[in-house]
């Protein structure tokens, strides 16, 4: 599909093309393969520091070991705290109709219907805020 209008509507792509695929091979070197595996370590690795980052002394632990055992166990603290807010009903509750509001906002998109911008700033806000298996389950 080619969009032909004399008006740019950045909403509307120039074109448009569906392509599917049965099977995609690609060749790597071992090499390119363990930089790959490693690269998706680090970033694991970051993602679950990056929690705690916000706790971490400036200093290292042998200039104060004292601080270093505040943010062991603040980051301990935080985890602990999390899990119980994710079992409270209000945290249930909200998960619900946050789900709701996402499925209602979802369906409305694929109809293809014009959006306000407060659906467009609601749909972006839930998209952040649920998590993946959330709005997939």
């Amino acid at each position: 599909m080619i969009n032909k209008s004399d008006l740019p509507d950045m909403l509307t792509p120039k074109a448009k093309a569906r392509c599917t695929f049965d099977r995609i091979s690609i060749a790597v070197r071992e090499n390119q393969y363990n930089d790959f595996v490693s690269l998706m370590k680090r970033m694991i690795r970051y993602r679950k520091g990056s929690k705690y980052r916000k706790w971490r002394p400036k200093t290292s632990v042998k200039e104060d070991p004292k601080a270093w055992w505040n943010f062991v166990g603040n980051s301990v603290l935080s985890e602990i705290q999390e899990r119980k807010r994710k079992w409270t009903w209000e945290y249930i509750k909200q998960r619900k109709v946050d789900k709701l509001a996402y499925i209602k906002l979802w369906k409305k998109a694929k109809k293809k219907k014009k959006f306000t911008e407060q659906e467009t700033n609601d749909l972006k806000r839930l998209e952040e805020k649920l998590s993946f298996e959330d709005i997939l389950l």
